[in-house]
């Protein structure tokens, strides 16, 4: 059974073949979904074009795959509220492919192994810090960016100062 892949607010469970986002299901059609899997499963290194064509349309297409390409690309970012100009997952190599580059959790223990029994010690509640990009107007300098960070986190978890937080439910 393979583990779920775990990215910011993002869970994609491959047995399931779904896409949740902060435990809420998502709509994702079947090409979009496949090349999200095919990004995570090359975590970080480039994915050319022709590999997303050979693994989302096969061997033989005679279809116009750039353009079909760049449609799932899009329709990922979208679900993902992804910017190209300021990624947090999908960067384009112009010309070459795509990198996935956010970062990935580390695998949750699966409900049927030995650590997670009963008697077993459970972890702390953690905490995901999100940091924002955003603009604000500066008299002399016009728009600069600055960042600010956002803290979700599980009941009962400790955040460090300075971190605001949404309590998950």
């Amino acid at each position: 059974m393979p583990a779920p892949f775990r990215f910011e607010e993002f869970d994609l469970d491959l047995e399931r073949y779904e896409l949740r986002r902060s435990g809420q299901a998502v709509k994702l059609e079947r090409i979009p979904m496949e090349l999200l899997i095919l990004l995570l499963q090359n975590n970080g290194k480039l994915v050319r074009r022709e590999a997303i064509n050979r693994r989302l349309w096969g061997e033989n297409t005679y279809q116009d795959t750039d353009h079909s390409v760049n449609t799932a690309v899009n329709k990922l970012r979208y679900i993902l509220r992804d910017d190209p100009r300021d990624p947090r997952f999908i960067q384009t190599v112009v010309g070459q492919g795509y990198r996935f580059i956010a970062e990935l959790a580390a695998d949750p223990i699966a409900e049927d192994s030995p650590a997670a029994s009963p008697g077993a010690q459970k972890s702390p509640p953690s905490c995901t810090c999100i940091t924002c990009r955003l603009l604000t107007r500066h008299k002399k300098l016009g728009r600069i960016p600055f960042h600010r960070g956002l803290a979700f986190c599980q009941p009962g978890a400790k955040l460090r100062s300075g971190l605001h937080s949404r309590w998950n439910d």
